[in-house]
């Protein structure tokens, strides 16, 4: 609209809620103030296929995922006699279907569908108590085992129990897989290039630089067979394609949509991300 791209959503599938995303989308094009816009991009020539991955998530009943809760709990108590209560046992489940069609021709199809369960647990000893928990993910419902969720969320709360604070010093440490996995998605912003165009990232210009350790090597794999963040094409339409961000230490490459690419004179990686509409750059 004039020049701008202007951004609505709607939860509504009625013949009223198209007039209102087009008059939503006027105003939102009114007040944008930058030049740099988002683009209506026409599409690659070809995309990636993924091996499907199989679901039972449509077939599975309330009774079902009521059970499995239930079942959680009861191992979890059983695990560890500290156990004296869970504080919460749940089950979530997903289905999802993205169509992404444009003036320009495109039409491309994603869909998939997932499940995960968490159970968290409390322990109580010698005064003392924790709290913890463990959460199980996949694409099949029947391949989650409560038993085994429950069991390890007790294991894991029971290890809290009797911690305390070490003195301030410097330390060698050996950091867990799933707190790496946390200080990673807490610092993943770092890798991208919106980010560093606006200054918030202590990586902009340092592509080709040594930033890590030569063991250190991180992908951005979007064509991951079984991955949660799978995707064939990005929030633009652009094809995924697998990159090392971080190769033997070095920085090679930040992430990128069509406009931050421009911007900088290179290609997009396809990591273009909608939220709310409106697109971002974000990891797979």
């Amino acid at each position: 609209v004039g020049g701008k791209m202007g951004y609505c959503v709607t939860q509504a599938f009625d013949e009223a809620a198209i007039g209102q995303l087009i008059e939503g989308v006027k105003e939102s094009a009114a007040l944008i103030e930058t030049d740099e816009q988002d683009e209506i991009y026409a599409g690659d020539a070809e995309y990636p296929e993924i091996p499907e991955t199989e679901s039972d998530i449509a077939d599975t009943s309330a009774e079902a995922k009521l059970a499995l809760c239930l079942e959680m709990e009861k191992a979890a108590k059983e695990a560890d006699p500290r156990i004296c209560k869970v504080q919460r046992a749940m089950v979530s489940t997903s289905s999802n279907t993205i169509r992404m069609k444009n003036s320009y021709g495109l039409d491309l199809t994603d869909a998939g569908s997932y499940c995960m369960a968490y159970a968290a647990p409390i322990a109580k000893a010698d005064g003392k108590t924790a709290t913890g928990g463990w959460v199980s993910a996949g694409f099949r419902f029947a391949e989650l085992d409560p038993v085994a969720i429950g069991k390890k969320a007790a294991e894991e709360t029971v290890g809290q129990l009797g911690g305390s604070p070490v003195p301030a010093g410097e330390y060698r440490i050996i950091m867990r897989y799933d707190a790496m996995q946390s200080l990673l998605a807490t610092f993943s912003g770092i890798f991208s290039a919106e980010n560093a165009q606006q200054n918030l990232s202590l990586l902009k210009g340092r592509e080709g630089e040594i930033i890590a350790s030569p063991v250190v090597t991180l992908m951005d794999d979007p064509l991951l067979p079984g991955g949660f963040g799978s995707q064939r094409f990005d929030g633009e339409g652009s094809a995924s394609r697998t990159k090392a961000v971080i190769d033997g230490g070095v920085l090679t490459t930040l992430l990128h949509s069509r406009k931050t690419a421009r911007k900088q004179g290179v290609q997009t990686t396809g990591n273009a991300h909608r939220t709310g509409g409106a697109i971002r750059v974000g990891t797979t």
